[in-house]
């Protein structure tokens, strides 16, 4: 995501024995403090947490049982305290809890870059006064590695431009025939920030709305009767491209493209079909025509396999009966969608502080 601006507030962890002079941002200059709490619980009972620190919100009388649940073998103490992780509610005991945070400081060798996680539900820990050290290095940390992500991005602006033009020299066409209720793409192309992934998200979009307008047009000239259950897979393909789950993964893509290639051998089967009709062939084609539908109109993915079986047929229908389809070639065949976006990969910090990602492919 973008950069976050650092906190310029001063710290706020202060109690009667320590305090600490840093701003919010910064990594503390003061210790955690181990004396115990002094308050006293709506129950009645003497907190079980330490002084400075939040308290939490069990009593060791009132909620024996969850207190002195074993974790990390020393909750049973009696002079046991315990610390409340204000991110997920969990309650750990001090010592514990302490030297948890502590293991990766004198770790040698590569260390993953990531917020420290609660041991018990992997919560990352965000907001902890005693630990505000911790976080503030690991977010100071991960700051870095947003900033070499924005370095290795490519221009947004120049992106967003050319995303600009795209959408100029289609809108006509997308809202013609696929109608404004899947749009929001120039809106969403003028917003002030937007990152690699939006661009991404939006050029996808485009790519395929176009590609289903242009379809739909020249099916429709090309056609004097529309398919049901061709309109009805377009309706389903649009569904699946507007959806609020559908954030154009690789998966998603090639799950879209796919199905682009099924509508576009369906309305080109459609097309030869109507010329086969205006012409008396029809009838003769109908044990090859009925072969193709079968293959086109299965419920599951349209796999490559099946547009092959596909290809081959409408290739010996085609010599057997030369007919005029849509004229697709094949460079409209092969619908490639780049992804400006980052390798995925882990990011972590060397022994002297750098940050750098492993790939999938190391």
């Amino acid at each position: 995501g973008e950069p976050c601006a650092p906190c310029v507030e001063p710290c706020e962890w202060q109690c009667p024995h320590q305090s600490c002079s840093k701003l919010c941002h910064e990594p503390c200059d003061r210790p955690p403090c181990n004396e115990p709490c002094e308050k006293t619980l709506e129950c009645g009972h003497p907190c079980i947490g330490l002084c400075g620190d939040k308290c939490p919100s069990k009593c060791r009388i009132c909620n024996e049982g969850e207190v002195t649940e074993i974790f990390f073998g020393t909750e049973d103490d009696p002079e046991a305290r315990f610390i409340q992780l204000e991110d997920c509610i969990h309650f750990i005991e001090s010592t514990a809890m302490d030297h948890y945070m502590r293991l990766d400081d004198n770790r040698e060798g590569e260390v993953a870059v990531k917020l420290k996680e609660c041991p018990k539900c992997k919560t990352p820990i965000r907001k902890n006064l005693r630990y505000g050290s911790h976080i503030n290095r690991s977010l100071a940390e991960i700051e870095m590695v947003k900033k070499k992500i924005q370095e290795q991005q490519p221009d947004i602006n120049e992106i967003r431009l050319t995303l600009q033009n795209e959408w100029q020299a289609n809108v006509s066409i997308c809202v013609k025939y696929v109608g404004k209720e899947y749009m929001g793409i120039e809106g969403k192309l003028n917003n002030t920030y937007l990152t690699t992934n939006d661009l991404r998200i939006l050029e996808n979009k485009i790519y395929f709305l176009t590609k289903v307008a242009k379809l739909l047009k020249a099916e429709q000239e090309s056609m004097s009767f529309f398919d049901d259950k061709f309109r009805q897979r377009v309706t389903q393909f649009m569904s699946w491209l507007s959806g609020v789950s559908q954030k154009f993964t690789d998966q998603q893509v090639f799950n879209l493209q796919r199905e682009l290639q099924r509508l576009t051998l369906l309305a080109d089967l459609n097309v030869r079909c109507q010329t086969a009709d205006k012409m008396g062939k029809l009838d003769k084609m109908q044990t090859e025509v009925q072969e193709i539908r079968r293959v086109l109109e299965i419920s599951d993915q349209f796999t490559e396999q099946d547009q092959l079986i596909v290809e081959d047929a409408m290739k010996s229908l085609n010599e057997k009966f030369p007919l005029t389809g849509l004229g697709i070639d094949e460079d409209e065949r092969k619908m490639i969608v780049s992804a400006m976006k980052m390798p995925l990969g882990h990011w972590h910090k060397c022994p002297n502080g750098h940050v750098y990602v492993i790939t999938e492919c190391g």
